[in-house]
């Protein structure tokens, strides 16, 4: 059976009240269609890191050596000439014969990226399947309400009834030239064509054909599929469509449009795992996303998933949702957005940047790789050759640092430059092995993001986040940081 064995989703903290962008632009108009929140990526998030914690999630309980690739789709990947995926799989602990790729230049990038994971498993591969975008609109213009920020990652393979959460029954692909939003080279921002004769035109056409086309060729009827999964651009859309299609099992849940905005290429994974977070055993799902054409995918929810469920203490997108941080402002989402530009520009400084020292410490710095003396059991980190407990030299394992601990002390730094100062810094206790043969313990002295300096408090429980720590000659310079543990999670 070849499916889903697996998904993850990530949702930025921050959220920016629509009435805020409302009030600094005076768009009183607007302010009866417009309502709630959107998700904005920090400062030192991008689609990199999201689409990272997206992956993570995914692979909460999956060894990382039976996965065989990993796939990353972005309209907003933060290099244009290097390849993200290869990075997301060093800090996914992947092997380095994994084989990684970039896809992108679309809103049907994430389930172009499936397609190609779906040819993987069929040869016999598990491919992870992220996504992520943080798609910018320019101030001021009406659709900067409508966009957000997020990921959503799935694992596909091939297993048997109990490995599989929903089996992937059928595809069906259409491909439509049709000029809806776009982006040029160069371009910082969106561009939209007329947004009535896009949604006609090109979304009503496009996805209404992919419904169509994959019911036929799998020879159901709408009245068999539990639910109907599709792109949304915006909420007036979406609401048109279900009018025009008259089909009354589209999933309209509004929690996503409403909370976190259109994410782009992740929107519909993210959507899709929504709605597996709430499916049941023998539920069909027909799933459907957007971007010159669209591409449909029928699924069976299988015992799996509830088991998942019940077993597995796992985040869910609506606990993402409800983890949040209003930011208090508009001017705020501009700073963090890096939208008020600035001579010195978003850092305030021009760091120094080693690029064999990056490579050096690649298993230090992307993977938590520490070592553990033979001679006393203490944890090191960062790695050094001389024990600091028993001065041991050179007699140390390697082992892995877990992502999850307590604060043990916290300092905050009204000098160092940052976009939001002041900087809280704090050392952090790692978690402890569970056994003796487990890994884990060790400290870590790092930043401390998505918290006011206020709230930092000693034994507050944190976990660590994969943000970008600073730029430097041209690159981005990726490390973990700290967070207050996020989201709501099953109990086990």
């Amino acid at each position: 059976m070849i499916g889903i064995r697996d998904y993850g989703s990530y949702i930025p903290a921050m959220r920016l009240a629509r009435a805020e962008i409302i009030r600094a632009w005076q768009q009183k108009a607007l302010a009866q269609v417009m309502v709630g929140e959107r998700a904005v990526a920090n400062y030192d998030e991008d689609s990199l890191t999201m689409a990272a914690e997206a992956a993570l999630d995914c692979l909460a309980v999956t060894d990382p050596a039976t996965v065989d690739g990993l796939y990353f789709a972005s309209t907003t990947a933060p290099y244009r000439e290097k390849l993200s995926a290869s990075l997301i799989a060093t800090v996914a602990h992947l092997g380095p014969n994994a084989v990684t790729a970039d896809f992108g230049n679309s809103l049907r990038a994430g389930t172009g990226a499936l397609r190609a994971a779906l040819d993987a498993a069929w040869a016999g591969r598990q491919v992870v399947v992220t996504a992520a975008d943080t798609r910018v609109v320019e101030p001021g213009h009406h659709m900067e309400h409508v966009m957000g920020a997020g990921a959503a990652a799935l694992l596909v393979g091939e297993g048997e009834e109990d490995d599989v959460l929903c089996a992937i029954e059928e595809s069906f692909a259409f491909t439509h030239e049709f000029t809806d939003t776009w982006r040029r080279a160069g371009d910082e921002f969106l561009r939209f064509g007329d947004e009535g004769f896009s949604a006609r035109y090109g979304y009503f056409h496009c996805v209404q054909a992919a419904i169509q086309g994959i019911l036929q060729k799998a020879t159901l009827s709408p009245d068999e599929i539990t639910t109907i999964v599709c792109y949304a651009p915006e909420a007036r859309s979406f609401t048109a469509l279900a009018k025009r299609s008259g089909l009354d099992n589209l999933y309209t849940d509004p929690m996503l449009l409403m909370n976190v905005g259109n994410t782009g290429a992740s929107f519909p994974l993210l959507m899709l795992a929504a709605v597996l977070d709430q499916a049941a055993p023998g539920d069909r799902i027909l799933w459907v996303s957007y971007g010159d054409g669209s591409d449909a995918f029928l699924l069976r929810v299988t015992e799996a998933l509830a088991r998942r469920r019940d077993q597995e203490a796992r985040r869910t997108v609506a606990g993402w949702v409800a983890s949040k941080r209003t930011l208090p402002n508009y001017e705020s989402y501009l700073k963090v957005s890096d939208l008020v530009k600035s001579r010195a520009g978003l850092w305030g400084f021009s760091p120094f940047t080693s690029i064999p020292m990056l490579w050096r410490e690649t298993a230090q710095n992307l993977q938590l790789m520490a070592r553990r003396c033979n001679q006393c059991g203490r944890v090191i980190y960062p790695v050094r050759r001389v024990c600091p407990q028993c001065r041991a030299k050179d007699d140390a394992t390697p082992c892995q640092l877990r992502r999850r601990g307590t604060v043990a002390s916290f300092t905050v730094d009204h000098v160092f430059p940052s976009p939001i100062p002041p900087t809280t810094l704090v050392v952090v206790d790692l978690d402890s092995p569970r056994s003796a043969a487990d890994q884990g313990g060790g400290r870590i002295l790092t930043p401390l993001t998505d918290c006011d300096p206020g709230e930092a408090e000693i034994g507050m429980p944190v976990e660590l986040t994969l943000r970008k720590f600073h730029e430097g000659r041209g690159f981005n310079n990726y490390y973990w940081k700290a967070r207050p543990v996020r989201g709501v999670e099953r109990k086990t």
